[in-house]
């Protein structure tokens, strides 16, 4: 242990450097971890459950907007209530929740938006249709009638 804390110093690492290199994204620690959690996932017995189909369903618009609400509320509320960079016992937490329900009403507003549009312009079997006559025109798709 006193040699390898001697090899990090040797080579301009504090101990403090090298803690901090373990918790970096691509750390193998890190990587392990995230495949554990997700191996965890696949094989959890889940019973089926409305909460968990309706955010589900939302996920990856959830994922888009996240960062965007991130950003406003760290922008306005969190550094005029808790100053710069606020206090991680309240600001975490909160934040995880309020950004979280932010991005699933985002999500479920954009959604609803998206299908009133989709019933006025027909973009959906606009884009559909235009898909399958250019598979149509390389021979993809000899069947299809516009």
């Amino acid at each position: 242990m006193g040699y390898a804390i001697g090899c990090r110093e040797a080579a301009g690492l504090s101990f403090h450097d090298t803690a901090h290199n373990l918790s970096e994204p691509l750390s193998p620690l890190i990587m392990l971890a995230s495949c554990a959690i997700f191996y965890g996932f696949g094989i959890m017995q889940c019973h089926k459950s409305e909460l968990i189909d309706m955010v589900s369903r939302y996920s990856f618009s959830i994922f888009l907007f996240h960062a965007l609400v991130w950003d406003v509320l760290s922008l306005t509320l969190v550094r005029s209530h808790f100053g710069q960079c606020g206090d991680a016992l309240y600001v975490i937490p909160l934040g995880v929740v309020a950004v979280f329900l932010i991005s699933l009403a985002l999500s479920i507003l954009w959604e609803k938006f998206w299908k009133s549009l989709d019933e006025k312009l027909g973009v959906t079997d606009s884009s559909l249709r235009l898909l399958h006559l250019k598979v149509a025109d390389i021979g993809g798709d000899k069947n299809f009638r516009t």
